[in-house]
């Protein structure tokens, strides 16, 4: 009969695995290289909306730009733009984010306003919107005056109902724009770049919603919608106006001013080598160790 010692040696060892390799596990199920971000921004511009070279344009070229260099994860997302404010989605790896943003401002921060982060969204589980799309069109109007000095509370009520019209835009636009990354164009009008598999689509939307009740996009398959769904979703210019007033929120150019900044390592003087000359080194270091059971004295009763 065998000991329990022969028993638990002879068990075959369980293989194990480090948190490195469940870690590419799991983004080899997620089809992924790496994690995926999120961030939304709002701002003031005045490159206008041109179809030769506006803001469209703009984010357009970086965005071709920092694909090609970043592979891992490209970068995707929702950009709303009006002509003098833009609301911003964008998705993609961390490095491709912070690249961006900072390439940003490094070519036209002259013609940038004020911009400010509305959220950012850390190790996302999915992303909102798989292509690049830029939305045009004239948003509602709010009925309800916003307050100057509305607290914290209030202004994360407001960017998290703008979020959510976000979202909810993204999801509309995936059900009219098709799947297939060649010769669409929902304004008669698409930029691609094969190399890369990158698509932009302009959607434009009408000035009103009574003058079109319906829009019929022959581009998407004769899919008709209602021009009320997409108008209502699309920021207002007021609430926009909030975000970019709002002390809550914070500015984008002093987050790339953090990143961009080596802070200086403030070490206390006693942790630095060489030390100072007075107190170079202890003087009982060279004092032979004490055995406790030898050289301790005993205690006479």
């Amino acid at each position: 009969m065998q000991s329990a010692k022969e028993i638990y040696t002879s068990l075959p060892e369980p293989k194990r695995e480090s948190v490195y390799e469940i870690l590419q596990i799991n983004l080899k199920r997620a089809d992924r290289r790496t994690f995926v971000h999120r961030t939304i921004v709002v701002g003031e511009h005045s490159f206008g909306v041109n179809w030769t070279w506006g803001v469209e344009e703009v984010f357009r070229s970086i965005i071709t730009e920092i694909n090609e260099a970043y592979t891992d994860e490209n970068l995707t997302g929702l950009l709303i733009c009006y002509p003098s404010f833009f609301c911003h989605l964008v998705e993609g790896s961390e490095e491709a984010l912070i690249e961006y943003i900072s390439t940003l401002f490094k070519k036209y921060d002259n013609q940038l306003g004020s911009v400010k982060f509305l959220a950012p969204f850390h190790h996302i589980y999915k992303r909102a919107i798989d292509k690049w799309i830029t939305v045009k069109g004239n948003p509602p109007r709010l009925l309800n005056k916003i307050e100057d000095d509305c607290d914290i509370s209030e202004t994360c009520h407001h960017a998290l109902v703008c979020m959510k019209k976000l979202f909810k835009l993204c999801n509309l636009i995936k059900c009219y724009v098709p799947s297939s990354p060649t010769n669409m164009s929902l304004s008669g009008r698409s930029s691609t770049d094969d190399s890369q598999d990158i698509v932009s689509h302009s959607l434009l939307l009408p000035r009103s919603s009574a003058s079109v009740a319906t829009m019929s996009v022959g581009d998407v398959g004769g899919h008709s919608f209602e021009t009320s769904k997409w108008r209502i979703l699309l920021p207002e210019i007021n609430v926009l106006t909030f975000f970019l007033q709002s002390p809550f929120l914070r500015d984008v150019r002093e987050k790339i001013s953090i990143l961009d900044t080596i802070a200086p390592l403030d070490i206390p003087e006693d942790l630095t080598w060489p030390m100072a000359a007075e107190n170079a080194c202890d003087e009982r270091m060279f004092e032979p160790r004490l055995d406790p059971a030898i050289d301790l004295p005993i205690s006479k009763k």
